[in-house]
């Protein structure tokens, strides 16, 4: 890496500007510094190791950075023990801070369990013990008008201050989030994060930290935070950073910009509206000193869309002429290098200042049916803290005629904070098609494009998973639910008693076995709904027994299944035993069926019993290494599933569950396309 500053003045390297936009004429970039540095970091002052002179010299001599910050738990600092170390970290850096070489920065983190924040430019530590949730910090970071950080933001780990819900008076200190995060190579990504926090209306940067806890500064990872400034001085880095002047680099000195006319990353370009429909000309800037090559350049937009993207390049300033789809709307470059390395600069918003912010377009219903009515959703944020509490909303279907209004109201918004807006609308055209969504505040309306949904001719064939009777694996189905959906089935679950009107518009219904003893629900099926299930059946609809190994406790009885096949007179039953493989219950199965041979995995399963004088499919479970556990020794190969037709309707069993969310997304095995092929022929008829 270079530590000084390198100024631009980069000719143009022609290349291809894939759809959706076209490559412009040729222009120089702007002149801008670049530096690299790190802005989370630890030492033995909290949890880390060495102390903050072992740290700034690191980084300031092996490290290569421009610029470096501490950011010890602020918990640490506490004001009758530890706050003198607070005070002699910030002697330590003073120490290190040379203008124009070096820039040593003290900041702190702010850990609580909404998520974790750095906080810069303060005179003290705010800490979890005295500031004890996400308003006082914030009240914190405002008296002294401080600078802060979403810190790690993954979702897996933390709530992400409430899945990232406007809050202005935050966004006006929250200025950066961690794209990346982590002391390693191509640390934790987090993009989906920051796509999030832009589409629900903050204003951050990008930057990648390395969050070192070892003494390790600077010799970690490649991963660095970019930025651009006037000067290498405490007071341009500062700047830098509130201004949002930043980039996420996974490469030590990568060099990353966008902009569009005199305004940089970071900067709001405010028109007159509407915005939605006008072009911009977004100016990129992508080197690596080092020489390596990028394999694409995408410019990404609001929902983490594509708006442009230049094939593979040596690198150089490009142009992009982009539409804008939205009246309030951003833009970020993603540069990805040959070898895998990402770089994401901050965005550049352009919006026409009515102050809104509309996200997370969708269909509640998991299908638009012509004629049907539907639920469309947004979220909504008043970024501007004045508007009032109501806002107006309308909302268009596109058609060939233009644009036809399919519903109009008010929503009240908090100001300076968000709304669910959920609108009733029926769709009147088959096919594809595109909704608008326009918002009315008292600074004017304000347009986006709410996204192109297909509506379906016909209502689509439906299936439902009892879960009402304390079944195996409750909540675990909402994979099944989505494989249905991308086939075209709507899927839900069955809640409480099973009756004729619980049925009614039902093509498949699947019961897991209930497991007997103590539970809040039923763990047994009365007898009326056995029988409203049989004539179900018998009038056309199709049902799945999905079975379970017993354990020998009396909690997996299969006598209300019994009692089921014996009203549908199905020649058939669910043994009692376990299939095992090599004494184990997590058990793998080659199974050949019409559609063909899969490979699945299930767990505590059971095989099936078919009478002589049954009619139907049978299917086996026979493998190498499978074995049959049962009182009265074990048949050559168990069988597994079994089918049949009855009346208009059909029936299957299966030894065991094999799409539960686990089995569906487990690695190596053919659960899903298993699934579909099951799927087919209960709905259908098909394999």
């Amino acid at each position: 890496m270079r530590r000084n500053a390198a100024k631009i003045a980069i000719l143009i390297l022609l290349l291809i500007m894939v759809a959706p936009s076209a490559l412009s004429s040729p222009e120089g970039a702007p002149e801008v510094n670049f530096y690299f540095g790190n802005l989370h970091a630890h030492t033995s002052y909290s949890d880390g190791m060495g102390t903050p002179t072992d740290a700034y010299s690191q980084v300031s001599k092996v490290g290569g950075m421009d610029f470096f910050s501490l950011t010890e738990h602020g918990y640490y600092f506490q004001q009758i023990t530890n706050i003198h170390l607070w005070y002699k970290s910030i002697q330590e850096a003073e120490a290190f801070y040379a203008p124009g070489k070096f820039v040593s920065l003290v900041g702190f983190e702010w850990t609580h369990s909404e998520g974790h924040m750095n906080g810069y430019n303060t005179p003290i530590a705010a800490s979890r013990d005295t500031q004890r949730d996400f308003a006082s910090f914030m009240d914190f970071m405002h008296e002294y008008d401080g600078i802060a950080t979403f810190n790690h933001p993954n979702p897996d780990i933390q709530p992400n201050w409430s899945d990232f819900s406007y809050w202005k008076y935050a966004d006006d200190i929250v200025c950066m989030l961690e794209v990346g995060s982590g002391a390693y190579n191509r640390n934790t990504r987090n993009e989906p994060s920051y796509v999030k926090a832009l589409d629900r209306g903050w204003k951050v940067g990008a930057v990648n930290d390395q969050d070192n806890h070892k003494d390790d500064w600077g010799s970690a990872a490649q991963v660095r935070t970019g930025l651009v400034a006037k000067e290498l001085t405490r007071d341009s880095v500062l700047e830098a950073m509130r201004s949002m002047r930043t980039y996420s680099t996974e490469d030590r000195n990568a060099k990353a910009l966008i902009w569009i006319g005199d305004s940089l990353m970071g900067d709001t370009i405010t028109m007159d509206g509407p915005v939605l429909g006008k072009r911009v000309k977004i100016g990129i800037f992508a080197e690596d000193p080092d020489g390596d090559p990028y394999s694409r350049i995408d410019v990404i937009t609001n929902g983490g869309k594509l708006a442009a993207s230049i094939g593979p390049s040596a690198g150089g300033t490009y142009y992009a002429d982009v539409e804008l789809l939205h009246d309030y709307s951003y833009f970020y470059a993603k540069m990805v290098e040959a070898d895998g390395d990402r770089i994401v600069t901050s965005p550049i918003w352009v919006e026409t200042g009515a102050g809104l912010v509309a996200s997370d377009f969708s269909i509640e219903d998991a299908f638009l049916v012509k004629g049907r009515q539907a639920s469309f959703y947004a979220r909504i944020a008043d970024r501007t803290g004045g508007l009032g509490s109501e806002v107006g909303y309308e909302l268009f279907e596109r058609s060939t005629d233009g644009y036809a209004k399919k519903a109009e109201g008010s929503l009240s918004v908090e100001p300076g904070r968000w709304s669910h807006l959920t609108v009733p609308f029926v769709p009147e055209t088959e096919g594809t098609i595109e909704l608008r969504l326009v918002l009315h505040s008292p600074k004017g309306p304000q347009s986006y494009s709410a996204g192109r949904f297909e509506v379906l001719g016909n209502e689509p064939m439906r299936l439902a998973v009892d879960e009402g009777h304390n079944n195996r694996l409750t909540s675990y189905y909402a994979g099944l639910i989505d494989l249905a959906k991308s086939i075209g089935y709507e899927g839900r679950i069955l809640e409480g008693d099973i009756d004729v009107g619980s049925l009614e518009g039902l093509n498949l219904l699947v019961l897991p076995l209930p497991e007997q003893g103590f539970a809040l629900k039923p763990t047994y099926y009365e007898e009326e709904e056995l029988k409203a299930v049989a004539g179900w059946v018998e009038g056309g609809g199709s049902l799945l027994l999905l079975g379970w190994g017993d354990i020998g406790d009396g909690s997996r009885d299969f006598k209300d299944f019994a009692a089921l096949l014996d009203l549908l007179d199905v020649r058939a039953s669910f043994n009692q035993g376990m299939l095992l493989a090599k004494g184990s219950n997590a058990t793998s199965a080659g199974i050949t069926m019409p559609s063909g041979t899969y490979r699945i995995a299930f767990t505590e399963g059971c095989s099936l019993e078919l009478k002589k004088d049954a009619e139907g499919l049978a299917f086996s479970a026979g493998i190498p290494g499978l074995n049959y556990k049962q009182e009265g020794g074990p048949p050559a190969e168990p069988v597994f599933v079994a089918a049949f037709e009855r009346g208009k309707g059909r029936v299957m069993l299966i030894g065991s569950v094999p799409f539960s969310d686990y089995e569906l997304k487990k690695p190596g095995f053919d659960n899903m396309s298993f699934t579909a092929s099951l799927l087919g022929w209960l709905m259908e008829g098909r394999w």
